[in-house]
């Protein structure tokens, strides 16, 4: 049972399994689960295997790409768990890519900022007249959404 200490996940057919075993008390789950970031951005169809080099470079414990409720597609961001905030912090500071294409370090809580069709950030803006501007950035080149106006009735 000592191993799981050190081991938080397993890959089975490119899919992270996160391990721990009944017999650790409700601290010892709380620990695997303290530390955590967001990799967003991710190439459409990515698995968790797929970011083996990625994990081993930041020290990460463990990933979790999590699927849609509806569609049971899986997500553009993946949660990334680490043994301590230090190893967090470092692993955020460093600039990765998947399939050449770059990602970005978010906290958890940025989760409902991301963009549902591409994993990207997306920016609101209220402006002084009232409207709501949405814009979302570049993709491949291409512009998922330029801007939306939305008029706020008050």
């Amino acid at each position: 049972m000592d191993q799981f200490d050190t081991t938080w996940a397993v890959l089975c057919t490119g899919h992270c399994l996160r391990v721990c075993p009944a017999s650790h008390s409700p601290d010892q789950r709380a620990v695997k689960r303290a530390h955590v970031a967001l990799l967003a951005s991710l190439p459409h169809g990515s698995v968790a295997a797929d970011f083996s080099e990625i994990a081993k470079e930041v020290s990460a414990k463990s990933v979790n790409i999590p699927f849609s409720y509806n569609s049971y597609n899986p997500k553009l961001y993946a949660y990334v768990y680490f043994s301590s905030a230090a190893t967090k912090e470092s692993a955020m500071r460093i600039t990765c890519a998947l399939k050449s294409i770059g990602l970005t370090w978010h906290e958890p809580t940025e989760v409902s900022f991301l963009y549902h069709r591409c994993g990207r950030p997306v920016v609101i803006q209220i402006n002084v007249s009232h409207h709501v501007l949405l814009s979302v950035p570049l993709v491949h080149g291409l512009a998922m959404i330029n801007c939306v106006n939305y008029i706020i009735n008050t």
